[in-house]
C-alpha cells in the first residue's frame, strides 16, 4: 500500500540527510565551527534512531523477521530479533499489535549495531481504504550499542488540506543514555503532507511530500536548543532522490550561537548549505 511506507520514507531521507551532513561536510579553513554545531550531530543521533525504529516497525509488519533496510538495498541483516502479531479485526478499522524482543542478550547486525530490548507496535488501518490512521511505536528495555534507548512515536491521519493532499501527524519522544552517563532528549511534531503520487496507488516513484518539522531538545553538553522549519520553506522529498531537496531548517541555542541549513532550490545535488555566526559553508552530503 502506498501510504503503508510514507512515514519511513520521509524518516529515511531525514536521517541519512542529518548523519552524511555531520560525517562528510566540507568546511573553509577560515571557518571556525564552535560547540553549537555539536546540535547536528545530536539531531543526526535523533533521526538514524528514529528511523531505525520506524524500519523494524515496517518490516516486522509486513514479514515476520526484521532486516535493516537502506534507500537503495533491502536486506543488509540477517533475521535477528523474533516477531509476534496479534490482528484485531473491526468494522471499519483493523488493530495490527506487533512485538519485536531482540532478547537480552545484543543481537548484532550486520550493520554493525547491537541490539537489545523490545519494540511494541500498533497500527490502525482503515478496511476500506487501506490507509493507515494511527500507528505508534514504544521501545521496552531497549539498546542499542549498550547505550539505552527511550523513544515514543505517534502518527496520527491528519485528513486532508485545502488541496485535498492527504496529512499525517507526528509527535515524538526520545530520550538516550550513553555509556559514559551522557544524556540526551528530544521531543518532535511534524506535519507531513503528501503533494505529488496520492493518485498512483501502488508506485512510489512519483512521491513528493513536504515535512514541516518543530523540536526541543536537551543536548548532552547541557545546552537546550529549539528547531524548527523557516517559515514557508518545509523540507521537501522526492522518491527520486536520496536527499531533501530544498528546505530550510532553523536551530536556535540557548546560550549559543544560532544554526541553520538549507536543503537548496530544489536540485538533487546532495548538498546543503550551513549558516552560524554569519559564515556559511557548503555540506556535502554523498
Amino acid at each position: 500500500m502506498k501510504y503503508f511506507r510514507l512515514f519511513k520514507n520521509t524518516f529515511l531521507i531525514t536521517a541519512i540527510s542529518l548523519f552524511l551532513s555531520s560525517c562528510t561536510q566540507t568546511i573553509d579553513e577560515d571557518v571556525e565551527l564552535d560547540l553549537d554545531t555539536k546540535i547536528v550531530a545530536n539531531d543526526t543521533e535523533v533521526e538514524l534512531i528514529l528511523i531505525d525504529f520506524e524500519n523494524i516497525a515496517d518490516q516486522a509488519e509486513i514479514n515476520d523477521f526484521v532486516t535493516k533496510k537502506t534507500y537503495e538495498l533491502n536486506d543488509l541483516l540477517t533475521d535477528c530479533g523474533s516477531v509476534t502479531k496479534d490482528t484485531i479485526p473491526g468494522d471499519n478499522f483493523d488493530s495490527l499489535k506487533v512485538t519485536v524482543d531482540f532478547g537480552v542478550e545484543n543481537c548484532l547486525g550486520l550493520d554493525g549495531r547491537k541490539r537489545n530490548g523490545k519494540i511494541e507496535i500498533l497500527s490502525i488501518y482503515n478496511n476500506a481504504s487501506g490507509l493507515r490512521r494511527v500507528r505508534k511505536i514504544n521501545s521496552a528495555n531497549f539498546s542499542v550499542n549498550n547505550n539505552s534507548i527511550y523513544v515514543s512515536k505517534s502518527f496520527v491521519y491528519d485528513n486532508q488540506n485545502d488541496q485535498n493532499q492527504h496529512k499525517w501527524a507526528e509527535t515524538s519522544r526520545i530520550g538516550i543514555k550513553y555509556t559514559n552517563g551522557d544524556t540526551l532528549h528530544k521531543e518532535i511534531q511534524r506535519t507531513h503532507t503528501l503533494i505529488k503520487g496520492a493518485e498512483t496507488i501502488a508506485d512510489f516513484s512519483d512521491n513528493e511530500w513536504t515535512i514541516y518539522t518543530s523540536g526541543d531538545g536537551l543536548r548532552t553538553d547541557g545546552l537546550f536548543y529549539h528547531s524548527e522549519s523557516a517559515e514557508n520553506k518545509p523540507m521537501i522529498y522526492k522518491s527520486t532522490c536520496e536527499f531533501m531537496v530544498s528546505g530550510v531548517v532553523h536551530y536556535t541555542v540557548d546560550g549559543g550561537h544560532n544554526i541553520s541549513i538549507d536543503y537548496g532550490n530544489g536540485d538533487c545535488d546532495k548538498r546543503a548549505t550551513a549558516k552560524s555566526q554569519g559564515e556559511t559553508w557548503n555540506v556535502f552530503l554523498d
